[in-house]
């Protein structure tokens, strides 16, 4: 149970970086 949470947070964790760059690579062009 323990496991699949810390996946779940690296999940939501890695698309909010995605999200992150995505919008600073936009601000940048």
């Amino acid at each position: 149970l323990q496991a699949s949470r810390a996946y779940e947070a690296n999940v939501a964790a890695a698309k909010t970086m995605k999200s992150m760059v995505a919008q600073a690579l936009r601000l940048l062009a």
